[in-house]
């Protein structure tokens, strides 16, 4: 399975070398959700000043239901209002979107994921691309993992080019069955040498191994 991605992935570069990362990416991961099923719901942790949200959320189908969290902690030079804007230009694209300006880490956060935009259905697909570090991640993992779907993909971002993320990435794999992973299929995408995206697939059904 993972060289299947990383052909698409080559293939993907070789007719896109102008794109900008974030499209390359996005390209990739539509490549590989389309191999599995149609999503109805994207998560992110960590909006990018909007830029993910906006590349992320048009490699779904228009009627995805999106939502970004972010509380602009990391030093972005961006306010809550280029957020807002991209989530309303996503709107006007036929994507129900919805933004929370709060800290992810906070379990007050992501009961309000849930209670108001999840809104007790399983989520398809989460992005955690918010804090690299180790502790902030594992944080993030430990709210938002519970919250995806029996069939739902997992990514975690820049497991390669972050310590922190890398780390957490082991520690997911090493403490799976903690967070409900106990039969998922955990692969590495690397993007540029440098760079990658850890991908679970929470019940990869028969043919894979764990």
């Amino acid at each position: 399975m993972t060289e299947r991605f990383q052909s698409l992935w080559g293939q993907a570069a070789a007719r896109n070398q102008g794109i900008t990362m974030l499209e390359k990416e996005a390209g990739l991961v539509h490549e590989l959700l389309s191999l599995r099923k149609q999503t109805k719901s994207y998560l992110e942790i960590g909006g990018y000043c909007g830029g993910s949200l906006w590349i992320y959320g048009q490699a779904f189908v228009p009627a995805t239901r999106l939502c970004s969290v972010n509380d602009n902690n990391e030093g972005e030079t961006c306010d809550a209002s280029e957020l807002e804007y991209t989530a309303g230009r996503l709107v006007n694209r036929g994507y129900p979107t919805q933004i929370f300006h709060a800290d992810s880490q906070k379990e007050s956060t992501a009961n309000a994921v849930w209670n108001l935009w999840a809104q007790d259905q399983d989520i398809d697909v989460i992005l955690v691309n918010a804090d690299h570090t180790l502790d902030g991640t594992v944080r993030n993992l430990e709210l938002y993992v519970p919250m995806l779907g029996r069939s739902g993909t997992l990514l975690l971002h820049n497991i390669l080019g972050q310590e922190g993320s890398g780390l957490a990435w082991d520690h997911l794999k090493v403490h799976r069955k903690h967070y409900g992973l106990a039969s998922a299929f955990f692969e590495t995408i690397e993007i540029d040498d440098h760079y990658g995206m850890g991908v679970v697939t929470k019940d990869p059904g028969p043919g894979h191994r764990v």
